[in-house]
């Protein structure tokens, strides 16, 4: 245990019980002598102090004050620590970052379990011009040699080096200069910073004399400063350009810290997979891991009949055509290999050679060795010949779920050289745009445009049919063991050659992944042996998910286009009914994803006709994201072909499915005793149904087939968001941060499940009351939750909101509906492959006599009565029903609501009644607003009224074109009801929506066709077509969440008496560059939410029984002015701000002194001739302004918790500090 920090009082005085009452006594704090006593009876005790008790002589200043210094900072170690300390020393730091200094303790504990890892040049040295020195003038003299050396076995008839050999010679020719500079710049200015140190501390030791210690220090200091500049700016380059804010803002930069340590986690033990025993010391970890990953990397042998089986499942039409192949076999240019290095992460690790991509930038700048590199990638590509480092590689094991003492349960990731991974990046590239288009679109992983959310829509929809429909039908969730490691070269070879890949691209990829050497990291111990794998594909190259993709593709067909594999056909469980007028026409494309491969569309484009014949049998068998497969089961015959498509793709690539990780669901929730007796036989003992107590997760998504199951969804997500809130919590950061944090971290689970599954309105509610609790922590009066989920330039923080989120989250799949039902160009590109069977899940569920689409349910919310949509879900699925969700994200549009809307009489004909009715008072003046009664009241909440059509109350009068109330209802429906609402019509006591009225009414308009089908177009066109208010500027993709709230923000302006700044003002408050906790008080400032003694009485007198100012013992309200400005002591130091850092020689009145202030707190800029010969010139009006501001508050609350007295002079020795700290920082960033 080690107990470390700013001890406040010099330490040593209490090693004796005298010297503590003698130190107490003179203080008069007699109360606190006994605990005084009690804690350093323990720390003296129990503990050892680590840097002054190994010093000889005085002890050393930590800390300083003007002229003044002590030693009040300690590190103390347990007995156990202690024992093992190797050294310590008090440096200096620079006085612009700090007053104390740092205390520096080593450790040295004698263990073999960590080892020294694989050496990794730094990348900072690309932009270190002395290394781009030496290395250039190196590079010249190696070529040089090669040159000389190549003429010399010229002449003596001797094979040259290869370009190969002489490539992996300059790559450790880089790595030796890249050691040899890195090390002697680091220790020169480690020798001087220490020399600079120890002179420090003599003269601290021999000079007694405060001032002529002061004036030997000075120089002295200021020559450590420098040095310890020239460190911060290093360690400033690893952290990132903007270290100070991006803690702050870069929700990457916040993920990336948390994801680091969970992926350096240590290998306690692991289990030999031959012996079976458990290994603890590096040596039998070693051994343990390289028995079990030759085994599972050696091959075995495969079947060339299944084989063949499987490639023929590859059309012609689906392989690369031969005028490709040029493209794809041109030569890499210089350019290629540049923009291989700008594309790549700067923190990305590299193989056995070290070398980072940064550095391999400055390699291919020199002229001769970019020649060379170019040969180098070109004799890969085209030869398959490649350096022997592209051949080594190194693998670490990231932690999965399980036991980690098994091997199975760590991720073997490969570290590759970075130029290896530059040739592999630049041919996926080359590949990917025609492979993307003939990987079969039951693929979703790891392929452009493809979307794992697609999936979970399928999944959702066919249980929401097959719980409608009692199906019996069944889902398997496939669980391969280590599907990557285990594909046999000879199987993918003859994939790659069905789909016509080049042959030499083939050669190369096959050279290069199955003739690897492998060596093996556990706990940075690397075996000197190596494993030759001859099968896997390695993880953690840019081409492995492609290539995987491409082996698993023909398993994935051999299901799809089995014309005695039934799966899941839409038609058969759900057939449509037969008076089903729905008139969507399904594309070709999507009959190419779902639909049975012996029946060709019946369909051809542009025609129209019933839901029953506009596609062939939607058939869902199998969907995959990467390995993760799912199948569907009509029966046992189903399951008995899968095992054979199974056992066929075992066979011919060596895979290995594991039955007993393998889940079976019922689609339709029931249990079935059946299936359970039938997979229980084959091994699969894991079965989910209604009945189960927890959900079935499925790519993140919880698959919840009761009410119970999603609550305990929702229940471990609500657990999870409450943690993450509690440890970050704890975390000092500003409000802006807060927010960045939560919306980008603790809610980023939260957002991927929204997509899919159904939440109460009150579970969502209760998320977001999380979420504003964690911004508002210490934070009194609360702010509330419409200011926090303003965005920032409107004077909010841009807070996301679980319910306005999921509602965006769902326009992915509403905007290729709205683009498919418009007939839009632009459907084929937003055109997703879930969307099939989404379309006719909607046209089943909402199949109607009465209208003639599945829009009108989805777009007017009276339309929503099962009179009309007798086969709508039941309520008792909604828990399950993801049209739910697409329903709240069409819901904020309200259709009947729109002006400027034109729609023709035949589609308002086809309405229902309250769609076309004023709900609320009109917002222009006129002679019925001030009397406006609501319909529900006015027809008394009549649930017959509701049900009434525009038809039954209107008819159409082809004639004039126009709309009018029938003149008689003998045989209406309901002739009572639609005569008492036809009189309130006439007496126009019920108002028309605008664009019914404009029907009304004689008038120009296109002639209308009797015959014509009622439209919904206009509708749907005013969702998807941006209004003139929508800005154009950063064209957005239409199913973009962006473009989404865009199209709300039209809907809703925001209300400008939330925000007292203006969109400019807030723009700059954002700006500018101030310490991070300053603007959070900032900003409770602007919204005046500040807890002054005058709103703490109002709010709660029992507490704070008076109003009254405690700092300035005056007879004053302590309201928010008075607590920021104008209380004399604080007073004292804005004036002492003012006079000092702004203007010196001008006078200005107490009351305009506070005037100017407020101003600039509301972002004004107010006129001020400032003096720039004062200090911190560099320093803008509103930086000195926010960190005074932080510096008073600070000040504030250390006289209300810690009962430190508010001194003025004291708050501006401190505000000096914070703005030099600031300063300092500011210049080491610009």
């Amino acid at each position: 245990m080690l107990m470390m920090g700013d001890f406040n009082y010099h330490a040593t005085s209490y090693l004796t019980d005298e010297s503590v009452d003698q130190e107490l006594d003179t203080n008069n704090i007699t109360s606190g002598a006994a605990l005084h006593r009690h804690f350093h009876q323990i720390l003296n005790t129990h503990f050892f102090e680590c840097t002054h008790s190994r010093e000889e002589g005085p002890l050393l200043p930590t800390y300083r004050r003007q002229n003044g210094q002590s030693t009040i900072d300690y590190l103390y170690a347990s007995a156990f620590l202690f024992q093992h300390l190797h050294s310590s020393d008090i440096e200096f730091l620079d006085s612009s970052w700090t007053d104390h200094a740092l205390l520096r303790a080593r450790f040295v504990f004698s263990s073999d379990r960590q080892g020294s890892g694989l050496w990794r040049a730094n990348p900072n040295l690309a932009t270190n011009q002395y290394f781009t020195d030496q290395l250039f003038t190196a590079l010249d003299e190696f070529f040089t040699t090669v040159e000389i050396t190549a003429s010399i076995d010229a002449a003596a008839s001797i094979l040259p080096a290869s370009p190969q050999d002489n490539w992996d010679a300059l790559k450790a020719l880089v790595q030796d200069i890249a050691r040899r500079v890195s090390r002697a710049r680091s220790n020169a200015l480690e020798r001087q910073h220490r020399r600079l140190q120890r002179k420090r501390n003599r003269i601290c030791r021999q000079y007694s004399d405060p001032r002529t210690r002061t004036q030997l220090l000075h120089t002295v200091e200021k020559q450590i400063g420098m040095l310890q500049r020239e460190i911060a700016t290093n360690l400033r380059l690893r952290a990132g350009k903007h270290w100070r804010e991006k803690g702050e803002t870069s929700a990457g930069y916040l993920k990336r810290t948390i994801a680091t340590h969970a992926a350096k986690q240590a290998i306690t033990s692991l289990l030999h997979p031959v012996s079976n025993t458990l290994c603890t010391d590096p040596l039998s970890m070693q051994t343990a891991a390289s028995s079990f990953y030759d085994t599972l990397y050696s091959s075995d042998p495969v079947d060339i009949a299944s084989i063949e089986s499987l490639c023929n499942t590859i059309p012609d039409s689906d392989t690369i055509p031969d005028d490709a192949h040029t493209i794809l076999q041109q030569p890499f240019t210089y350019a290629d290999l540049l923009t291989g290095t700008h594309r790549t992460k700067f923190q990305s690790s590299p193989g056995i050679d070290g070398l980072p991509y940064p550095i391999l930038n400055v390699i291919f700048n020199h002229p001769k060795a970019a020649k060379l590199s170019v040969q180098v990638f070109n004799d890969a590509l085209n030869l398959g010949i490649f350096p022997s480092s592209w051949l080594q590689t190194c693998i670490c094991l990231l932690p999965k779920s399980g036991d980690l003492s098994n091997l199975k349960n760590w991720r073997p990731l490969s570290l590759i050289c970075c130029d290896a991974k530059i040739f592999t990046r630049l041919l996926n590239q080359r590949l990917m745009p025609f492979m993307n288009k003939i990987i079969c679109p039951q693929q979703s992983g790891f392929m452009p445009g493809r979307f794992i959310g697609d999936n979970g829509m399928i999944l959702h929809n066919t249980r929401l049919i097959a719980a409608e429909t009692s199906s019996d039908s069944i889902a398997l969730l496939l669980d391969q063991e280590k599907a990557y490691d285990r594909i046999h070269p000879d199987y993918l070879r003859a994939v790659m050659q069905r789909f016509n890949m080049p042959t030499n691209i083939i050669h190369s990829l096959l050279t290069l992944f199955f003739s690897t050497q492998i060596h093996i990291n556990i706990n940075g111990h690397i075996s000197t042996d190596y494993i030759t794998q001859q099968r896997g594909i390695r993880q953690g190259d840019p081409i492995s998910p492609l290539l995987f993709n491409i082996a698993f593709d023909p398993f994935l067909r051999s299901i799809h286009q089995d014309p005695q594999y039934k799966g899941f056909n839409l038609h058969t469980e759900a057939p449509p009914p037969s008076n089903d007028t729905q008139s969507d026409v399904i594309s070709d494309s999507m009959q190419q994803l779902f639909s049975d491969a012996a029946d060709p569309p019946i369909v051809p484009d542009g025609s129209t006709s019933s839901a029953s014949s506009t596609t062939a049998p939607l058939a869902v068998k199998i969907l995959a994201y990467a390995d993760d497969t799912l199948v569907y089961l009509r029966d046992t015959h189903d399951f008995h072909r899968l095992q054979a498509a199974i056992t066929t793709y075992m066979k011919a690539s060596n895979a290995l499915l594991n039955y007993h990780k393998t889940v079976a669901t019922s689609l339709s929730g029931k249990p079935s005793t059946t299936w359970q007796a039938l997979l229980s036989s084959y091994g699969i003992t894991a079965w989910h149904d209604r009945t189960s107590t927890t959900p079935l997760i499925y790519l993140g998504y919880p698959i919840c087939s009761s009410i119970t199951q999603r609550n305990v969804a929702f229940q471990k997500l609500y657990d999870s968001i409450r943690n993450a809130i509690a440890i970050h919590s704890q975390r000092n950061i500003s409000i802006r941060g807060r927010v960045t944090i939560l919306n980008s971290l603790i809610y980023s689970k939260l957002w991927h499940v929204l997509r899919l599954t159904t939440f109460t309105k009150a579970q969502l509610l209760s998320l977001r009351s999380l979420g504003t609790a964690f911004i508002n922590f210490r934070i009194f009066p609360r702010l509330s939750f419409a200011t926090l989920s303003l965005p920032r330039s409107a004077g909010g923080l841009g807070l996301l909101d679980p319910l306005s989120q999921q509602q965006a989250l769902q326009w992915y799949w509403v905007c290729p509906l709205l683009l498919q039902y418009l007939d839009s160009p632009a459907f084929s590109k937003y055109n997703t492959p879930s969307l099939p069977v989404l379309t006719y899940t909607l046209s089943w569920c909402y199949s109607s006599t009465v209208f003639s689409h599945f829009f009108y349910y989805l777009l007017f919310r009276h339309a929503r009565h099962r009179l009309w949509f007798p086969q709508s879900p039941s309520r008792r699925n909604t828990y399950l029903n993801p049209i739910t969700n697409l329903q709240s994200c069409l819901s904020i549009f309200q259709m009947s609501e729109r002006r400027n809307l034109y729609v023709d009489a035949i589609t308002c004909y086809s309405l229902p009644l309250y769609e076309i009715l004023l709900h609320s008072p009109p917002t222009i003046n006129n002679l019925y607003s001030s009397s406006f009664i609501p319909p529900n009241l006015l027809l008394d909440g009549s649930d017959v009224a509701r049900k009434l059509l525009v038809s039954e109350v209107f008819q159409l009068d082809i004639d004039h074109q126009v709309l009018r109330v029938r003149p008689s209802f003998q045989f209406a429906r309901h002739p009572i009801v639609s005569q008492r609402v036809a009189d309130f019509i006439q007496s126009r006591q019920l108002l028309f929506q605008p664009f019914f009225a404009q029907q009304c009414f004689i008038a120009p308009r296109p002639t209308l066709n009797p015959h014509q089908p009622p439209s919904l177009r206009a509708f749907c066109r005013s969702i998807i077509v941006p209004p003139s208010s929508l800005p154009s500027r950063g064209r957005l993709p239409l199913n973009s969440i962006r473009y989404f709230k865009k199209l709300r923000q039209t809907l809703s302006s925001t209300s400008s008496s939330l925000s007292p700044l203006r969109p400019a003002q807030w723009l700059s408050f954002w700006r500018i560059s101030i310490p991070l906790a300053a603007r959070t008080v900032w900003y409770r400032a602007i919204y005046e939410k500040i807890p002054s003694r005058a709103l703490l009485h109002l709010r709660i007198p029992e507490k704070h029984p008076s109003p009254l100012c405690t700092i300035c013992s005056a007879s004053t309200t302590e309201d928010i002015t008075h607590t920021l400005f104008s209380c004399p002591p604080k007073l004292l130091v804005w004036r002492h701000m003012y006079h000092t850092y702004l203007s010196a020689s001008s006078s200005i009145s107490d009351v305009d002194l506070i005037h100017f202030f407020q101003q600039i707190l509301l972002c004004s800029s107010p006129y001020l001739d400032r003096d720039l010969s004062l200090s911190f010139n560099d320093l803008s009006i509103p930086q000195l302004f926010a960190t005074t501001l932080l510096t008073i508050w600070q000040a504030h609350w250390r006289w209300i918790f810690d009962r430190t007295p508010f001194i003025a002079d004291t708050v501006q020795h401190r505000l000096a500090r914070s703005l030099a700290r600031l300063d300092a920082e500011l210049k080491l960033d610009s």
